[in-house]
């Protein structure tokens, strides 16, 4: 079972409260974007994650990091390829293990979701 997190946790990390965006405002100016591809929350979460840190990801691994269980994260993948937003490639390590890592489209597509200041 996930570790539940308190209103201003992050993954072993904490957030300031004031310095928490309106989350509301933020997807608002995210569905009027030029740029915009409808997904979850937990989506964008996979997103930034694959996005922002060195990949191609374990399945496994991102799973952990979002507090999900790994089907999550393959639907999530499977939806990301089917858009163009990831791609699955084989892990050279572990033959039985498929790596996520995102595309130039996921890239650019995670690049326009940051906030900006206005």
């Amino acid at each position: 079972m996930a570790e539940e997190l308190g209103p201003c946790e992050v993954q072993g990390a904490q957030m300031k409260p004031h310095a928490s965006p309106d989350l509301a405002l933020a997807a608002r100016a995210w569905i009027h974007s030029s740029d915009y591809v409808d997904m979850t929350f937990r989506q964008a979460a996979l997103l930034s994650l694959i996005c922002d840190e060195p990949g191609p990801h374990r399945v496994r691994e991102l799973a952990r990091s979002l507090g999900v269980e790994k089907p999550v994260v393959s639907r999530c993948a499977d939806t990301f390829g089917s858009i163009g937003l990831a791609k699955r490639v084989s892990d050279p390590e572990d033959r039985r293990s498929v790596l996520i890592e995102a595309t130039a489209l996921g890239r650019s597509t995670r690049e326009a979701m940051r906030l900006r200041d206005r």
